[in-house]
């Protein structure tokens, strides 16, 4: 199973980073910045039929574990490499890289909300 740590990520330019979590997820603790957001859902096949065929991709989960079982699904689908971000959104900011997230708290009601980056650290 190919991995690649957070800091690795960075020079992965041409590659889609995918982050495969749930709504609650994401609102908890934020995003990895340039990420695109792809709930797996129930079945695996047809999600993974969705994403960008041909084209490097990187799998983000909370933890690392959902993202590396669904490797060789993806990789098989679109025909792509395909690797797992080590220790997923948990890794990338204790790393202290800086995550996305939506602070409706700073804007009136009927915006959509703030993205801003958030050390690991600010989060806590």
């Amino acid at each position: 199973m190919a991995r690649v740590g957070p800091d690795e990520l960075s020079g992965l330019r041409s590659a889609v980073i995918v982050d495969l979590r749930e709504a609650d997820e994401r609102d908890t603790i934020g995003w990895v910045p340039g990420s695109v957001w792809r709930p797996v859902g129930a079945d695996p096949e047809t999600w993974a039929r969705a994403l960008p065929a041909g084209r490097p991709l990187v799998l983000v989960c909370m933890t690392g574990r959902r993202s590396l079982a669904l490797i060789d699904t993806v990789a098989r689908v679109t025909g792509g490499p395909v690797v797992d971000l080590e220790g997923g959104t948990i890794g990338w900011a204790e790393t202290g890289l800086p995550l996305v997230r939506m602070d409706a708290a700073t804007l009136p009601g009927e915006l959509a909300g703030d993205l801003r980056a958030v050390s690991m650290q600010e989060f806590q």
